[in-house]
């Protein structure tokens, strides 16, 4: 379409830059001609700024309504508490004045991201598999046997990146998150599965957390010669994190993620330090056995916990410059691959340090000296402020099911009710799965990480993509055909031995 009225550059300037888009629909500064210096501003105004026709400023008018003020209502509300109270028109306003950017120092700022998105890439996936199931795999070893385990940890590596790299092909052929993507192939009943299972994984995450703190709490408080209850110190856990659930606003979590990952950090190198020094002085407690066909089951389903970053592969991705994405899906391969040796390393080091006396939670099988409880401690702390995190999304979900805005609703009271509410449930679940941490960590693995990180990426792509050659076929379905098979017997398992004695 031919616009003589409007300069085609300045327009296509306009559609991507806020500033010049700020310039178009401002109206014009008052002026005294009578000042030469007005006079100029004004000539330099209205030459650099493009006059937009009617049609254009309506259709302008209409993308800042229908796409730019979601959005912004999304990400800038993060930032920031009062945005949420604005209307359109004030939004509009805000997103406009923001500064505009130099051209150079913007190309600069590009460059230097796109140096370092890969890495930050890594360090995200780093963060999203590395957490609390590592502390789970010693006694995980000692369960399915130094030869079983690590083979049963490598393929349920690569039955997870198969899956992985079926839900990001999905994603190049649909986009969105992974609730659209069931939307988009099951229709409504897709996404709302999406959503269940992604509640039941957080639920599942958090309530784990809950436990491991209340034990590590348990064993300093004995150590310090305070006696306390396991179910006091899960139950107490409500007090802090009905407060924390009401926050809403993610970026009041950085600080407190960055303490969380030190802390993390700093009990895995304790860990290994401890128990390598004790296996280097004094060899192998007792011998290992390579395969153990009492409680193999078991250790299904803490390997599948381990892998537990499934829900942020899609948001790592998409957070990489276009350019790069299509290197992600090498990076994954080579981080699982890598995290499957460390992994393997860890867990046979301690098992080989402490024998079959190692607890479910390793830190339980350290030295009960000071250092240890200063680590079990900081550890338990790392959880607390990883619990709110985990719970957040499934905040979210379950207050979208029930009809509530996301902003500005005037129904923050019935919203801490729920949130509330939410965390009491998880704190009941862990209160039920407090005696058996082992199996309860193997039942979420189970029963709440499969459908998301096996079965649902293969059956989506299987109807996303239907013309395919049956050898790619025979993969999907024999992916899923693991998934339900783990789902099923490690479920069973799991409830069958918990009433088995310990």
């Amino acid at each position: 379409m031919d616009l003589p009225d409007v300069d085609k550059e300045g327009l296509r300037r306009i559609n991507s830059d806020p500033a010049r888009l700020a310039a178009s629909l401002a109206p014009a500064p008052p002026l005294d001609y009578a000042d030469a210096t007005n006079f100029r501003r004004q000539y330099h105004y209205s030459a650099t700024t493009p006059k937009v026709s009617a049609p254009v400023r309506a259709t302008i008018l209409e993308m800042l309504a229908t796409i730019y003020d979601p959005f912004v209502s999304a990400t800038l509300s993060l930032d920031n508490a009062s945005f949420e109270e604005m209307d359109l028109a004030e939004r509009i306003q805000l997103l406009l004045q923001t500064p505009r950017v130099p051209e150079r120092e913007r190309l600069v700022s590009a460059e230097s991201t796109k140096e370092t998105t890969l890495t930050h890439a890594f360090l995200s996936l780093l963060k999203s598999f590395v957490g609390t199931g590592i502390l789970f795999l010693p006694q995980g070893f000692q369960r399915g046997g130094v030869v079983f385990a690590p083979a049963l940890l490598a393929a349920v590596a690569v039955v997870t990146v198969f899956a992985m790299f079926r839900l990001l092909a999905c994603r190049e052929r649909l986009g969105g998150s992974y609730s659209h993507i069931g939307e988009v192939v099951l229709g409504p009943a897709g996404h709302r599965l999406v959503q269940c299972s992604l509640v039941l994984l957080q639920f599942g995450f958090c309530c784990s957390y809950i436990i491991f703190v209340a034990q590590n709490l348990q064993d300093v408080l004995a150590y310090y010669g305070t006696a306390a209850s396991l179910t006091s110190l899960v139950l107490l856990q409500m007090l802090v994190y009905i407060p924390l659930s009401w926050i809403r606003y993610m970026r009041y979590f950085t600080l407190s993620n960055l303490v969380a990952d030190v802390f993390v950090l700093y009990a895995i190198v304790y860990i290994l330090y401890v128990n390598g020094s004790a296996l280097a002085a004094h060899g192998v407690a007792e011998p290992l056995a390579a395969f153990n066909p009492q409680d193999y089951a078991v250790f299904m389903g803490t390997a599948v916990f381990v892998f537990e970053g499934v829900g942020l592969i899609i948001p790592i991705q998409a957070a990489l410059a276009p350019a790069l994405q299509p290197r992600f899906k090498w990076l994954l391969a080579q981080t699982v691959a890598g995290l499957v040796v460390f992994f393997s390393l860890f867990a046979t080091v301690n098992y080989a340090a402490i024998g079959n006396a190692v607890e479910p939670m390793i830190l339980s099988s350290l030295p009960r000296v000071p250092q240890t409880m200063w680590v079990q401690a900081g550890y338990a702390l790392a959880q607390v402020l990883a619990y709110p995190l985990f719970l957040f999304p499934a905040l979210q979900i379950v207050e979208d099911v029930l009809g509530f805005p996301r902003r500005s609703s005037g129904l923050k009271l019935q919203k801490n009710l729920i949130r509330g509410t939410m965390v009491g449930v998880t704190v009941l679940i862990a209160y039920a799965g407090q005696a058996r941490l082992d199996l309860f960590v193997s039942l979420v693995g189970a029963f709440c990480c499969v459908p998301l990180g096996f079965i649902y990426p293969s059956l989506f792509y299987l109807k996303l993509a239907p013309d395919r050659g049956w050898l790619s076929k025979a993969l999907d379905y024999g992916v899923i055909a693991i998934g339900l098979f783990v789902f099923v017997f490690v479920t069973w398992t799991n409830i069958a031995a918990w009433s088995s004695p310990m």
